[in-house]
């Protein structure tokens, strides 16, 4: 059978509401993206488009061989009328249309698999909340970046952009199909909810403020941490342009500043640094939560001195 010049109105309706995130279906694009999603999704794919017959019978098995022979409609089509249905500005020869995850059972699968997960580290239970994060490349990588290093799920405040938008899952390497993503989460929009939901608030900056503990080479932070093992920590990222409101943090710091904690990104000279991007920064604070929960304070005295060093390096860290 050669290529189809067109495809049904109702494919195309299901791809267009997936392009804007409005629908019970996820947009997934590209070979390894597609096949990565086989193998994590809960359901097999709906839809399974190529441009090359090879490529699709390809797909079509892998993700037959994942979900019990189970799949949906393949369709082989023209490269003309894949760069009209693709989202990416270079279309790949393949996508795909999956079922969104059942949120519910994704959290239950998430906990049992960070449960099952034995280490000699600090036992940490640690969420990501997005306030306000508007680009949905880091939406994608903050999502990545969370499901790599061991949290257990992704909050997205009201204003922050939709995690399931193509942009953001293409970002996500898959981790949307395993990692709980929850968005809209009007609950945790003020102090007092954030503090009633979780044991300890982080807050990571590139600039030092008082009172901050500096994220590597301090033994401090395992000793903060180590207060709250088994107990619930919210790691809480602020919007690319303004950050985290004001009156948010003072409202933090005027209920409980024992629960809340800023952790110090330090940076080269920052004061002629523009700040980091929100996923980096949150992939730096990630990776040293990981690093405490799978092998506890990992530290030796070498890098507690070199700490001291650059914290102290004539006051250009403070």
């Amino acid at each position: 059978m050669g290529p189809l010049g067109s495809v049904s109105k109702h494919l195309k309706s299901v791809i267009r509401r997936c392009k804007l995130g409005e629908s019970d279906f996820a947009l997934v694009e590209g070979e390894r993206l597609v096949t990565s999603v086989a193998k994590l999704s809960q359901s097999p794919p709906s839809y399974l488009l190529s441009t090359c017959p090879h490529l699709l019978a390809r797909l079509r098995d892998r993700c037959r061989a994942g979900h019990r022979g189970q799949i949906g409609d393949c369709v082989l089509v023209t490269d003309r009328l894949m760069s009209q249905l693709a989202d990416a500005a270079t279309p790949q020869a393949c996508l795909a249309v999956f079922p969104k995850p059942d949120p519910t059972k994704a959290a239950e699968i998430r906990q049992r698999r960070l449960d099952a997960v034995t280490s000699g580290g600090l036992r940490l239970d640690y969420s990501v909340l997005c306030w306000r994060v508007s680009d949905p490349a880091n939406v994608g990588g903050i999502a990545r970046l969370s499901w790599c290093l061991g949290a257990r799920r992704l909050l997205m405040t009201p204003g922050s952009a939709n995690p399931w938008l193509p942009k953001a899952i293409r970002a996500g390497a898959g981790a949307h199909f395993d990692l709980p993503i929850v968005s809209n989460c009007a609950e945790f929009s003020d102090a007092s909810q954030l503090l009633s939901a979780f044991s300890r608030i982080l807050v990571a900056c590139s600039a030092r403020p008082k009172d901050s503990l500096l994220l590597t080479g301090s033994r401090e932070l395992a000793d903060t941490l180590r207060q709250d093992a088994g107990s619930s920590i919210c790691l809480l990222l602020g919007s690319e342009a303004n950050g985290l409101p004001d009156e948010l943090m003072k409202s933090l710091n005027e209920a409980a500043p024992e629960r809340v904690t800023m952790l110090h990104v330090p940076m080269s000279d920052y004061r002629q640094t523009a700040s980091l991007n929100v996923a980096a920064a949150a992939g730096i604070v990630l990776h040293r939560l990981y690093s405490l929960a799978d092998g506890g304070d990992l530290l030796d005295s070498a890098a507690d001195a070199a700490a001291d060093r650059l914290s102290s390096a004539g006051g250009r860290y403070r």
